[in-house]
């Protein structure tokens, strides 16, 4: 079963993203790569019908069309020019989506200790150490 998400909840979402798109556009542009468009494709493009499953944990996706207009002949080859926009967009939408689950947590922890302030903090504390232990592995 989906649902819709209201404008209010995936319009933040797609400024961000397409902020993230046109600095890499500018990067493309200044450093001679290369010139692109972009828009968004699908239900989510003209209709703006975006879904996600009911209950599920996924959120929701942003499927954009990105058009080559000019590029450097040196950067002709389709393997070159995917990772050439691989590459800035994967590291920055997975900081992303680190950030968006580390929300989600929090979100599910209070909703779990709502009563008990202090067993929300000792949480949040263990997870910190946790995250401590792994950064010195």
């Amino acid at each position: 079963m989906f649902e819709y998400v209201s404008r209010s909840e995936y319009q933040p979402v797609r400024k961000y993203v397409e902020s993230v798109i046109k600095k890499v556009q500018k990067e493309f542009r200044n450093r001679g790569i290369l010139t692109f468009r972009f828009y968004l494709i699908g239900s989510a493009g003209k209709r703006h019908l975006i879904t996600r499953e009911v209950g599920g944990n996924k959120g929701f996706d942003l499927d954009y069309n990105f058009e080559i207009q000019k590029y450097n002949p040196k950067y002709h080859d389709p393997k070159t020019l995917k990772l050439l926009f691989m590459e800035p967009l994967i590291s920055i939408l997975t900081m992303v989506t680190i950030v968006v689950r580390i929300q989600h947590l929090f979100s599910l922890l209070k909703k779990l200790t709502r009563n008990n302030p202090k067993l929300f903090i000792a949480l949040i504390l263990q997870l910190w150490k946790m995250s401590m232990i792994m950064k010195i592995d």
